[in-house]
């Protein structure tokens, strides 16, 4: 037992044989800080302690992050944003299953295509049951639904019509997308006017996309698609349908166009698109003069293929079909195929490059006669066609073959004089004389 002393002394611990007590103690010693080691080194970084508590805590958490990557990556995936599809890949029954609002990718323009984001409606149950409806409904009534659900701006039902058209291989049966409503007293006659007039650009982009619609319709004063946009009543609307239009490389822009556009961004964009498709006429027109001229005469175009003063040319190609050919100063072409033995006419559009070759061609239209609107232009094709004919049939004097004179030709008018003297001469008879 130990004892302290009374000056409050404790004496020196002992060993068990009396010894001094060792220097090294029996249990083991303390682990050495990493500060500790770097003082004896001569560096004074007192917070290594922290710095390695804060490099094992951020490993922990590295550690914890990499697991839920494992864990919650294909979630992390599918909540990134993907590129919307494209609609032509969507079916009419697609179509019918959209439960919540749909962004799909159309193809805008030409001959050049432009992608574009448009959120597309999911369908009421009425429109389900028009939809419904429609295959059993005649093309009159068809093409009357189809323009109110532009007019209502029901983007879903203009979009499960122009499917099944797509699906029926383009079928005019279904739906003629360059329809033309002639007895209604109204400027927007057509399709093209309809949508880019009285509804908004989703619709507009539906109904263009299809690379079926004839922008510009010359039958008769049935309305254009820019002068429809420019009086769409509502501005943003109609800013983006002139935009959306400004991308086919075949729109035509006047001088009233310009004047009639509301703002002067409008009018400015329009002014511009104009010079651009100015440059690019004189440069065809330019380089098809130098290539007509370095054609040798036997290849030059006879003068029944010459372009008229409009740009047209019509060609026959067999005793009942003529072709008419329009191009205009952008490098469209308008190709119409007029076939009396069948009663039809098909139409078809063509974009043409700076050397007068076809690039891109929309799959033709065909119509009967009677469907046509105006037969002005059937009557002049018949004409032209008569006209073909009956030059092919008449024999002309360049195909005679020359005559050579000869001695006996030489001799002729003096034999004529000859017979002319041993003719006997009788006095004229009056019929009368004999009644």
């Amino acid at each position: 037992m130990m004892i302290e002393d009374f000056d409050g002394d404790v004496p020196e611990k002992t060993g068990t044989d009396g010894s001094a007590p060792s220097a090294t103690p029996d249990l083991p010693q303390k682990p050495k800080k990493p500060s500790d080691i770097y003082r004896k080194s001569g560096i004074y970084y007192d917070d290594m302690d922290a710095l390695y508590e804060r490099k094992e805590l951020s490993y922990r958490q590295n550690n914890k992050k990499s697991s839920l990557r494992k864990k919650y990556g294909e979630e992390r995936k599918l909540l990134k944003p993907q590129k919307p599809p494209l609609f032509s890949q969507f079916s009419s029954a697609d179509l019918k299953e959209l439960k919540d609002e749909t962004r799909v990718t159309v193809l805008i323009g030409s001959p050049e295509k432009d992608e574009m984001t448009i959120y597309l409606s999911p369908p009421t149950k009425a429109d389900i049951k028009t939809a419904d409806a429609t295959h059993k409904m005649s093309q009159n009534k068809r093409h009357k639904t189809l323009r109110k659900a532009m007019e209502n701006k029901n983007s879903w039902m203009v979009a499960y019509i122009m499917t099944v058209w797509r699906e029926q291989d383009s079928n005019l049966d279904w739906v003629n997308p360059n329809y033309c409503f002639y007895h209604e007293w109204s400027s927007s006659r057509t399709f093209a006017t309809v949508a880019c007039r009285d509804s908004t650009v989703p619709v507009a982009a539906l109904f263009l996309q299809t690379d079926a619609v004839n922008l510009h319709n010359d039958n008769g004063d049935c309305g254009d698609a820019l002068w429809g946009a420019i009086h769409n009543e509502d501005p943003e609307q109609s800013n983006g349908i002139i935009k959306m239009l400004c991308r086919y490389a075949h729109l035509r822009i006047s001088a009233s166009d310009i004047q009639y556009a509301k703002t002067q961004t409008l009018r400015d964009l329009l002014t511009t698109e104009q010079a651009k498709r100015t440059a690019v006429t004189k440069n065809t027109e330019t380089e098809a003069e130098a290539a007509a001229k370095a054609l040798p005469e036997s290849e030059k175009p006879d003068a029944a293929d010459a372009a008229a003063e409009d740009g047209t040319v019509w060609k026959k190609l067999d005793n009942s079909s003529i072709c008419k050919l329009t191009t205009d100063d952008s490098g469209f072409r308008l190709r119409k195929i007029f076939n009396f033995k069948s009663g039809t006419v098909s139409e078809s559009h063509e974009y043409l490059n700076a050397d007068g070759a076809v690039t891109t061609a929309t799959p033709p239209t065909i119509l009967r006669f009677g469907a046509v609107g105006s037969r002005r232009e059937i009557e002049e094709a018949q004409k032209r066609l008569k006209a073909f004919n009956t030059q092919e049939n008449t024999p002309s004097a360049a195909a005679e073959p020359a005559k050579t004179e000869s001695q006996e030709e030489k001799q002729a008018p003096q034999k004529k004089a000859e017979n002319r003297e041993n003719v006997t001469v009788y006095p004229a008879v009056n019929p009368r004389a004999f009644m």
